[in-house]
């Protein structure tokens, strides 16, 4: 699938490396576990418990609340630090890497909006409707293709767009560091969830689960472990580098036939 050349393939990244896409999940991934393997992945025990968590510390719940509604914004804030990356005119420090990088940085920005923006909305508020999981504390059955917001559980739209958004952006950085800060954030906005009592541990896997495959869609850096093939040689008079001169071979002809 062919896009224009700002934007890139469907797949700009086909050495795209799970390692550190799992690496980066693995801190919310080890959370989850030990909430499940306490509480399990719904139900009332882990309402419960969360809901006396809440009440017995009311000074920290709105500043988790404000961390996890804001938690969105600051990384959007990093992609417009990006994105004033990529735009500064090209006579400015133009050394080829630099060039690259910006190139790059203008590329992931547009795959952010096409594929980021329209697969995170669309999609997850789509699966809210159509599953209509209740959220904790509401009666079961599920209320299938229905508007009622305490039915919108599954998947977590939060975690859905952190996931999404992070992970391009911890590959387009390629630093350790960025790579430990990132993975923690990820796993204190999931966690924050549940600790608000939003969500089941089951709807943050989903918004993880999902949220990593739009982040694979959208992830247009170099991070293969492999390293990129050498360019070809630079052509001469029409011909490579590479190729001996024909009067060299033409000797070497006369010289076999003579022997």
């Amino acid at each position: 699938m062919k896009l224009p050349c700002r934007i890139g393939p469907f797949n700009a990244c086909p050495g795209y490396n799970w390692k550190i896409h799992a690496a980066l999940l693995a801190p919310l991934t080890l959370a989850l576990a030990l909430v499940v393997l306490r509480h399990g992945w719904w139900g009332e025990d882990v309402r419960q418990y969360y809901l006396a968590s809440r009440e017995a510390l009311p000074a920290l719940w709105p500043a988790v609340q404000l961390f996890s509604d804001m938690a969105a914004p600051v990384i959007y804030a990093l992609y417009l630090i990006v994105l004033a990356f990529s735009l500064v005119p090209a006579g400015v420090s133009a050394s080829p890497g630099v060039t690259a990088r910006r190139a790059e940085g203008r590329m992931l920005i547009c795959r952010l909006v096409l594929f980021g923006f329209l697969l995170v909305f669309l999609t997850t508020g789509f699966f809210k409707f159509a599953f209509g999981m209740p959220r904790p504390g509401e009666l079961w059955p599920p209320h299938f293709f229905t508007l009622d917001y305490s039915y919108h559980s599954f998947p977590s739209g939060h975690t859905t767009e952190i996931v999404a958004a992070v992970l391009p952006l911890a590959f387009f950085f390629r630093k350790k560091i960025v790579y430990i800060a990132l993975a923690l954030f990820i796993a204190l906005v999931g966690y924050s969830r549940i600790w608000l009592g939003w969500h089941h541990p089951v709807d943050i896997l989903g918004g993880m689960l999902w949220g990593g495959l739009i982040a694979r869609v959208i992830c247009c850096s170099p991070c293969s472990d492999t390293a990129p093939e050498p360019p070809n040689p630079v052509p001469f008079h029409g011909k490579s580098l590479s190729e001996p001169p024909l009067e060299n071979t033409s000797i070497k002809k006369r010289s076999k036939e003579q022997a």
